[in-house]
Parts: C-alpha cells; structure tokens; sequence
C-alpha cells in the first residue's frame, strides 16, 4: 500500500474515533498538552479554514514523524486537515512529498477530509497532487512545532476532483509516542 494510503486510513481512524471519544468528554483544567493546545488554519478554495474542534500533534519516535491534525466543525459539515512532517527536520527549509526525506523512505504530505461526503484529498503526486510544508520552529523540549503548508490537493478516488490550500499554517504542542 502506498504510503499516502495508509496515512490517509490512519487519519480516518484515529480521528473518527476521537471525535466520538472527545464528543463525551467535559473539558478539564489539567489540560492535555496535545488536545486543542494549538491551531491549524487554511484556505482552501478561497474559503477559510480553522481546526475549531480539535488539534493534535503526535511524535512518533518508532517513524521518525509528527502527525498533525485539525478538526473543524460547522454547522452540518465537519473535516479535517492532516498534516505528515518526516524527521530529520530542517527549519525554514519547504519540503514536498516527492522525495524521501529519510533513509526509510518516508515523505510529508499534506491530506484533507470532508467528513460528511466522506471524499479524502491528498497532496502526494502519487494522485496528482503537489504540496509543501515547512517548519518554521521546532522546541524539542517544550514539545511545540509550528510551520506553513500549501499545495493542490487531488480527490483520491476522482483525479479530476481538486482543492487549493493556500495561507496553511500551525501551531501546537505535541506528545511523544
């Protein structure tokens, strides 16, 4: 399976099961560093985007990666962005997912989930896409990153379905796994 593919069904999972764990939950003061701790935004289409309902960012030292992900909420609609960081990470340097970052062959990418139609949209050219991260600060010890994003993101089961992500941009705490 194609490693954009597998992060795109990761995404589904985990957020699809968060969002109905977190539905329940009443908000604490002793706050978890990784839930809502920060912010992804976009425009995408022209329109704006902001993770209203959740933002999480996970390191996952066995991959060598951060996953990041926004949830926004509105009115019917719901989606999500995810956001697929590969270390080693150079500041200030954009990256896209056309070329292993590391000697696991891992990319970044940059994939978006409309929830309700249920479409997922990928930045990976292996669907016709082309994105671009960049971190622009990363606190190791105060577990922060945050960067840019861009790109033009293509239906995974519609190559002639795309978005434009322009002005992407996040900011959060992360957990270590």
């Amino acid at each position: 399976m194609k490693p954009a593919i597998v992060f795109v069904l990761f995404l589904d999972i985990l957020l699809s099961g968060m969002i109905v764990s977190f539905a329940g939950c009443k908000k604490s003061s002793s706050g978890n560093p990784s839930n809502n701790a920060g912010s992804i935004t976009a425009t995408l289409n022209g329109t704006a985007w902001s993770s209203n309902l959740l933002t999480m960012a996970i390191y996952y030292t066995s991959n060598d990666e951060f996953q990041l992900f926004g949830i926004q909420h509105k009115g019917a609609d719901s989606s999500k962005f995810g956001l697929l960081i590969t270390a080693p990470v150079t500041l200030n340097k954009p990256v896209g997912p056309d070329t292993p970052i590391n000697s696991f062959g891992q990319f970044n990418d940059v994939v978006f989930r409309n929830m309700v139609s249920g479409q997922s949209y990928d930045g990976m050219p292996d669907f016709g896409g082309r994105s671009t991260l960049m971190v622009t600060a990363l606190d190791s010890t105060a577990r922060k990153i945050s960067g840019t994003f861009s790109g033009v993101l293509y239906n995974v089961a519609n190559s002639s379905d795309s978005l434009v992500v322009t002005n992407g941009s996040f900011n959060t705490s992360y957990t270590v796994q």
